[in-house]
């Protein structure tokens, strides 16, 4: 969070679903929030000392992200709101702010919360840049032949397309299948992708338990090569579903870069060094 000139009592409203059992990448994004809240405050003391984050729980139902954006903005005088939000009620969020003309931020890279809105932007980066990297990094690893495996949301669908345009811009050869809502195909699946060969497996989907089912399926098979995560499973949730099951897989960053950290992800780990997470 850069510093913007903003005043001492800016406050931002943090709208997230309670039922973080939804997804445990929601408890992270809290917890994400808050330390940028402190590192904000720690580093520019003269404009943010009185930087305040409110967070504020909504439901499943989408009635209740409109009453908290109410509360935030109307009562407790927040300046702009942030969501950590499944896409469902982050369009929600995007609707009522556009509305209200407030300024929303949220982590959902779906083209359905931003397009065609002025208040409203997303801190992901768009799957065609993604997409790129991606195929950037298989082409320096000299990979011909990619599988991708795909999970049944739309904007799932939307990150396969990106992702195979970039990959034949490297003249790599792409295959695409549908990973099913049951597990009950998955070694059928499994199966046919491992026998057509290919050099690399990339895994375009959010699921976390799901995906952890798939990747557990295909260690039990063994023989399959390099595969890739998208960087919404590199997350605590997923690395405790697969165990030793996803060890020496890939995962795509938010940028393609060298070993250096930026100054915000060396701050990340300092706080996090420091912080109760619960």
């Amino acid at each position: 969070m850069q510093n913007s000139g903003m005043t001492p009592g800016v406050r931002v409203g943090l709208i997230y679903v309670a039922e973080s059992e939804l997804n445990q990448s929601v408890e992270e994004q809290v917890l994400g929030a808050r330390l940028a809240a402190d590192y904000t405050r720690d580093n520019w003391p003269s404009s943010a000392s009185g930087f305040e984050l409110i967070k504020h729980p909504v439901t499943i139902d989408p009635a209740s992200v409109d009453e908290a954006a109410r509360e935030l903005v109307y009562k407790s005088g927040c300046k702009a709101l942030m969501g950590s939000l499944t896409v469902p009620l982050s369009i929600r969020a995007a609707v009522w702010a556009e509305k209200e003309r407030i300024l929303y931020v949220t982590s959902n890279n779906n083209p359905l919360v931003r397009q065609d809105r002025r208040y409203v932007f997303h801190i992901g980066v768009p799957s065609e840049i993604t997409g790129q990297a991606v195929a950037t990094y298989l082409s320096a690893e000299r990979k011909g032949r990619v599988y991708i495996l795909h999970t049944e949301q739309e904007f799932q669908k939307h990150a396969t397309d990106c992702l195979a345009k970039s990959l034949a811009g490297h003249k790599i050869s792409a295959a695409y299948s549908e990973i099913a809502e049951e597990s009950d195909g998955d070694r059928e699946l499994l199966e046919r992708v491992r026998a057509g060969k290919p050099d690399a497996i990339c895994i375009q989907g959010s699921q976390t338990e799901r995906l952890a089912e798939l990747v557990r399926t295909a260690h039990s098979l063994g023989g399959f090569p390099e595969m890739i995560h998208p960087r919404g499973l590199l997350c605590r949730e997923f690395a405790q579903l697969t165990g030793n099951a996803a060890e020496g897989h890939e995962f795509t960053d938010i940028y393609l870069r060298n070993g250096r950290a930026p100054e915000e992800e060396r701050a990340l780990y300092k706080y996090l060094a420091n912080v109760d997470a619960s």
